[in-house]
């Protein structure tokens, strides 16, 4: 199974899962050291569940199963039911070095194959005792999205099961022949001609995907691309009977309960062929079989970067080497001062600094090692004449100190390093190249930084009826990555920035417009596509030209509206050509000509759907609705919830007191200690689980409060506002009265705490307000009005409807978006997009226990001998019978 999309998603997460990973090591290691309790080995597997949640969230499907393997291991060792304690603890050990690897892989832009991992995942079953995985297994095409050649959508022919009728004889003479070997090629032709004519006879795409993949997989036996063994001969026994459902109930019995099992297994063995046969070819394409099982040539290729050298080990590696250097580097400065000015001081440089060349050198850092190694020497002539060193000696002698200083950065895991990429000139482009990566990661930190800043601003603009103040800074922080982008040479991104932040300025806050839907689309696909570029220079992944077209088009069409800018602005826009933005490329990986490349990225692919695209229709339309629409206000004798489901909400009762429990352990963890961030994300995770559970059944209190602390949170883990007391407080405010409030959702009547206090209390936090929402404490939260007062909704805070924009979750894919043009007065209005959306998120938080998309064996049967010697037994006496039957028709 091979998962081709964009792993973005990945960066978000992989920090955390690198310091869990290490915590999970760390486990371990003292466990097998007899350092640690036995609990140890509980800890590592909580880990290892931890990560393969995570990883099965982001859709990384091939580490995710490995991460699962590794925690069933680790709960074997911890429970005793593992025979061979050192083997186990040597192959999860392997998997814990090897699974950064695999997580770097892809984010360098490689597929997700998780066959490269299979004989790790098989070593990981044996040691528990597990039936060990075949490729089968893991062989998993899509069996649905298929551009059959000759692809038919008709309904089923009737006279398709008296011609199934006729044709089953025939081939069951073919099963014979081939079965018992009395003619094995006619057996095979038989076979052939029977499962064509029912292609071609078909009325249904079902039936005919079915003949037509069959037809291929003979085609590989009477060319010997494909081994006629025991499983092959199943699958046609198996292949007979769907033949006689078509018989007895119609070709619509396929179409209602397809073979896919059948179909898959038959798609396997066309996909190991190695035949240039056009059918087989055809199906290959068709079901893109050649990524879904790729060969050995490109499985031993993708293995070749599981060696853990990941970067955890650069890491280590840089710090050993930078320790030693500095002690050189202090013996020479010492010497240069004149505190040590005897030649012979500087004997005491030379074996670290040949130890150092060496250690270099190892790691494929040749042309460093080739400065250490000619100071070394150099060392070594100045001690033997006993002369004062030339001032030259001794510059030329730190300038390759601080050269391999600088350098160190460069020592990485194998990925793509950043290359010096400019579209023309740039400072920092006569730098090392390890001096040049920081300058890049840096600039790219604070940019990214600006940007994040700039969107929660144009989402506050979007949210307050278009208060042009809150725009105020948007152009500063723009210019400033102007700057940034303009300063490592990036001239086009630069100046696409360039011209939005004057768009922003001049039309925006200057003339005070009111922007269009369209509009805002457009600023959001600019703002995205440049996010999306810096992140490429990161991580390599990506084409930067194409998104640089793809951020070209929008600015384009953000300026071309309402005539945004000069027309001369405009028309350079799409005049100016796309420059050509030279990809990093490291030595170390580049293929041979021979070898076979990916196929590029399309341009679509790279685009970055907006949430905006799919809801701003609805929202358009819901906002004319809501416009003669009345909020419903609860009536005053009846202080009820609205009517959920009962087992509806038993369950999502269940669920939220989880939760609860959740953020009661995680939050003072946390709270005594502001640098632990697994705790901060997992009971942030609660939170965002309660948002999109509470919103889906119903349950709106939980869900909006819910929603405003994890938007305070998310606030906080991206850096944008910092920790202050009044965040704790409204957090042990949250803890105290959550409680109550599931309490009453579960007896469906109203809670006697004003939980808008408390909301507000969250979003001023969030926007940094904190003077205005410390004046709400714990002991101050207000009752609720009396059942006879009117109450009516919060004018100080979005509801989780109308917060579209602030997710995180959304704004990670798409940046910013348009939300609804309404003020505070203007009712609620509830989008079904919405609801979807969020219920899908509240689905991916509950999910780490699963492992979808996978299945453990396919088609056990199919190596079973026994159940073989049976079908195999019936086929043939069926066979006989029929032809005993023809004999004597025949005479």
């Amino acid at each position: 199974m091979t998962n081709i999309h964009d792993f973005g998603a990945l960066n978000w997460v992989k920090e955390e899962i690198d310091e869990t990973l290490r915590q999970a090591r760390q486990a371990l290691e003292e466990r097998i050291e007899g350092e640690g309790e036995a609990s140890s080995l509980e800890v590592c597997a909580d880990r290892l569940h931890q990560i393969s949640g995570v990883l099965q969230m982001v859709q990384a499907y091939g580490p995710g199963m490995l991460a699962e393997e590794m925690e069933q291991v680790a709960r074997a060792m911890y429970s005793g039911k593992v025979r061979q304690i050192d083997d186990a603890a040597e192959a999860l050990m392997l998997a814990l070095i090897q699974l950064p690897d695999y997580l770097e892989k892809l984010q360098s832009g490689d597929s997700d194959i998780p066959f490269i991992v299979l004989p790790l995942l098989n070593d990981l079953r044996a040691v528990r005792e597990a039936p060990l995985l075949s490729e089968a297994a893991l062989f998993n095409p899509d069996l649905d999205d298929v551009s059959v050649v000759g692809r038919i959508t008709g309904e089923p022919n009737e006279d398709l099961p008296a011609l199934a009728r006729r044709s089953r004889h025939k081939f069951h003479l073919g099963l014979l022949n081939w079965y018992r070997k009395l003619n094995v090629e006619k057996g095979w032709s038989y076979l052939q001609d029977v499962v064509d004519e029912l292609e071609r006879s078909a009325g249904t795409e079902q039936v005919h995907r079915l003949m037509w993949v069959a037809g291929a997989l003979i085609q590989g036996l009477r060319e010997f691309t494909i081994d006629s063994g025991i499983a092959v001969k199943q699958l046609f026994g198996k292949l007979d009977r769907q033949l006689k459902h078509i018989v007895d109930e119609g070709e619509s019995s396929l179409v209602n309960d397809p073979p896919k099992d059948l179909l898959k297994n038959l798609l396997y063995y066309v996909a190991r062929a190695d035949s240039g046969n056009p059918r087989i070819q055809e199906v290959k394409e068709a079901y893109h079989l050649n990524e879904v099982l790729p060969s050995e040539a490109d499985l031993a290729l993708g293995r070749q970067g599981l060696t853990g050298a990941n970067e955890d080990l650069a890491e280590s590696v840089r710090d050993a080497i930078h320790i030693e250097l500095t002690h050189v580097k202090d013996i020479l400065d010492l010497f240069m001062r004149g505190e040590q000015s005897q030649p012979g001081a500087l004997a005491k440089m030379e074996t670290p600094l040949r130890k150092l060349g060496d250690t270099l050198g190892m790691i494929g850092q040749g042309a460093l090692r080739t400065r250490l190694i000619r100071q070394a020497d150099r060392v070594h002539s100045i001690v033997e004449r006993e002369t004062q060193p030339e001032e030259f000696e001794l510059m030329e002698m730190a300038g390759d100190l601080l050269f391999v200083e600088s350098s160190l950065s460069n020592i990485h895991s194998g990925k793509a390093s950043i290359d010096h990429v400019v579209d023309d000139g740039g400072w920092g482009q006569d730098l090392p190249q390890g001096e040049y990566e920081s300058l890049v990661r840096q600039t790219v930190r604070e940019a990214k930084v600006d940007i994040a800043k700039a969107k929660e601003a144009i989402i506050s603009y979007t949210e307050t009826a278009h208060d042009a103040s809150v725009l105020e800074d948007v152009y500063d922080e723009f210019h400033r990555v102007y700057g940034a982008l303009n300063l490592l040479g990036l001239v086009e991104p630069a100046r696409i920035l360039g011209l939005t932040a004057d768009f922003i300025r001049a039309h925006l806050i200057e003339d005070g417009q009111i922007p269009e839907r369209q509009q805002l689309n457009s600023l959001a696909d600019v703002i995205s596509s440049i996010e999306y570029f810096l992140e490429s220079l990161i991580d390599g992944a990506g084409d930067r030209n194409e998104i640089v077209s793809i951020a070209r088009a929008a600015l384009a069409g953000l300026l071309e509206t309402r005539g945004a800018l000069p027309s001369e602005k405009a028309e350079a826009v799409s005049d100016v050509p796309a420059p050509v933005v030279p990809l990093p490329v490291s030595p170390e990986i580049i293929p041979d000509e021979e070898s076979e490349t990916e196929e590029a990225v399309p341009v679509e692919a790279l685009e970055v759907p907006s949430p905006v695209d799919v809801i701003s229709q609805q929202v358009e339309q819901a906002e004319i609705e809501a416009s003669t629409q009345e909020i419903p206000i609860p009536s005053a004798d009846k202080p009820a919830l609205e009517d959920i489901d009962s087992e509806i909400l038993e369950i999502f009762i269940e669920e939220a007191r989880e939760e609860l429990e959740v953020i009661q352990e995680y939050l003072p963890r946390w709270q005594q200690n502001h640098d632990d961030k697994d705790a901060l994300i997992t009971f942030r995770r609660s939170f965002h689980t309660l948002k999109g559970s509470g919103r889906l059944v119903g349950a709106k209190i939980i869900g909006e409060l819910a929603w405003s602390v994890e938007n305070m949170i998310n606030r906080v883990i991206d850096e944008t506002i910092v920790v202050t007391p009044e965040i704790f407080d409204l957090l042990d405010t949250v803890q105290n009265i959550m409680p109550e409030l599931i309490d009453c959702q579960e007896r469906s009547v109203l809670p006697t705490v004003d939980v808008d206090a408390v909301i507000n209390r969250a979003f001023a936090l969030s926007e940094g307000r904190a003077a205005e929402s410390a004046t709400a404490k714990t002991e101050e939260v207000k009752p609720l009005p009396e059942h006879g007062e009117e109450s009516t909704p919060s004018s100080h805070y979005p509801s989780a409807e109308e917060e579209i924009l602030v997710d995180t979750d959304l704004l990670e894919v798409a940046g910013i978006e348009a939300s609804e043009d309404a003020d505070s007065t203007e009712p609620v209005v509830e989008s079904p997009a919405l609801d979807q959306i969020d219920e899908a998120l509240a689905h991916l938080d509950t999910t780490g226990d699963e492992v979808s998309g996978y299945e453990v064996a396919i088609e056990e049967s199919i190596v079973d001998a026994s159940l073989e010697a049976e079908a195999e037994a019936e086929a043939e006496a069926e066979a006989e019978a029929e032809a005993e039957a023809e004999a004597e028709a025949e005479a």
